[in-house]
């Protein structure tokens, strides 16, 4: 579980259709496509929070570019200057308890 604002959020790895990952507003759940490498789970999830963070973003298409782009961006600044703490990544990339409840 993760906390975003007031939200308590259930991360679940499983085989989608169509997408890398997705927010469900009624669950409090993500959902990332379990077959993804490591580095495109976590910017999946770095999407997912930003969904969270501001509905409005993804309003339109270009707002979801713009979605798009700030995860990639961002998750590569944080892995890439190891703001990431390693053993909570391993976990993640691994669906490790306690990680997943």
């Amino acid at each position: 579980m993760i906390k975003i604002g007031s939200h308590d959020i259930k991360i679940i790895f499983a085989e989608l259709d169509e997408d890398n990952a997705k927010f469900d507003w009624s669950k409090n759940t993500i959902t990332i496509e379990e077959t993804l490498p490591p580095d495109q789970m976590f910017s999946a999830l770095i999407h997912e929070i930003l969904h969270v963070c501001n509905s409005t973003l993804d309003s339109t298409d270009l707002g979801h570019a713009l979605l798009d782009s700030l995860s990639e961006q961002l998750s590569s600044v944080l892995m890439a200057n190891d703001m990431i703490d390693k053993v909570w990544y391993d976990k993640f990339v691994n669906r490790k308890p306690p990680f997943l409840l």
